[in-house]
């Protein structure tokens, strides 16, 4: 028995090959990584946005001013955006060529972002429970649990396609095919 045992699945989306389903899964991440950042292009250059915060801004009897955690905020969308969009690139590549140095990255943010999905869904959480808005607080308890599904499911069959095409290479040690090199 191993110390980690994770699972290989053989299919992707119970019908397809493992890289032809990888291949979905990165280019559905690649053109969501796209429509937001163009998105988050167009709310922060947007002037009916610019329009609400001065009309906001008017209602408290201020002049608009957009602090410093705004833009900070947006920067870190968008450099999320453009990580999403550099990986998603590499491991197509990656796909294409058989390299699978170039496919690792794709399959490290996504459990990454599995991860920073739990931390970020509890700190929410707890400042929407201190709060008292319970309908928030429903909502991330429901959503937090699909969206780290999303992210295993999906760095869990990039590492397959990635052992597979390691195996196939002949890249993988005989202990690493089927990960007994971290049997006790």
């Amino acid at each position: 028995m191993g110390i980690i045992n994770i699972p290989e699945p053989k299919t992707s989306f119970f019908f397809f090959s493992l890289r032809t389903g990888s291949l979905i899964c990165v280019s559905a991440s690649l053109i969501y990584a796209f429509l937001s950042a163009i998105f988050t292009t167009y709310v922060v250059t947007s002037p009916t946005f610019l329009k609400n915060l001065d009309e906001a801004a008017q209602r408290r009897g201020e002049e608009r001013v957009i602090d410093g955690t705004f833009w900070a905020a947006i920067s870190w969308a968008f450099a999320i955006d453009l990580c999403w969009i550099l990986v998603s690139c590499f491991f197509i590549h990656g796909t294409r060529s058989k390299r699978p140095w170039l496919m690792w990255p794709y399959c490290y943010v996504t459990l990454a972002s599995a991860a920073l999905t739990v931390i970020f869904s509890f700190f929410i959480l707890g400042i929407a429970l201190y709060n008292k808005e319970w309908v928030h607080s429903i909502e991330i308890l429901v959503l937090m649990p699909c969206f780290v599904a999303v992210y295993s499911y999906l760095g869990i069959v990039t590492r397959a396609y990635i052992m597979q095409v390691k195996r196939a290479l002949g890249n993988v040690h005989t202990l690493l095919e089927n990960e007994s090199m971290l049997d006790v």
